[in-house]
């Protein structure tokens, strides 16, 4: 036998086991060895939680001689007796199905997003791409008219002259 599986997905298992078997039915037994077959470990608690979960999502005709199916009498009153899944449980193992895709889905559109913002700021960064010759010039070696223009203002500045625009300074209007 392989590793044991994790319990994670045996009720959604059991479901899907059901709904392959939902025209001739499935025992208890049966699914039991089936589940076995899948490497799932069926002893003590989780016994019985299968049991309960298949006496609430199977059903089948119940007999004048034996008891209703219950947890308790399942494995030795019923244990051959085919029972098929209810409509709720089939119900149930869609909306699973249908919710794994969303998840699946989105998963990709998360993914497709990332890539998208990628995308957007890689061409933000190259269409906006200086020219590093005249940006380190202006930067670095002050030779631009702002930084002269910066250089007096800054001279004016400690000269206490008050000024009132940053635009255009016309060293004229100040004498």
């Amino acid at each position: 036998m392989s590793e044991r599986k994790e319990y994670k997905d045996l009720y959604k298992t059991i479901l899907e086991i059901g709904k392959t078997k939902i025209n001739s039915g499935i025992s208890y037994n049966e699914l039991c060895q089936t589940l076995s077959e899948k490497s799932f470990i069926i002893d003590g608690c989780s016994s019985l939680a299968i049991r309960k979960f298949f006496c609430d999502n199977f059903y089948h005709i119940p007999q004048e001689n034996i008891p209703e199916p219950n947890p308790k009498n399942l494995s030795t009153h019923h244990c051959t007796c085919n029972f098929v899944m209810i409509d709720d449980a089939c119900l149930y193992l869609e909306k699973l199905n249908e919710l794994e895709h969303l998840k699946e889905d989105g998963k990709n559109t998360r993914r497709l997003a990332n890539w998208a913002i990628a995308i957007g700021v890689i061409s933000a960064f190259i269409g906006n791409w200086p020219d590093w010759h005249t940006y380190i010039k202006e930067k670095f070696y002050n030779t631009t008219p702002q930084a002269e223009l910066k250089g007096n203002l800054i001279h004016l500045k400690t000269q206490e002259i008050p000024i009132y625009t940053t635009d255009t300074i016309h060293l004229d209007s100040l004498h």
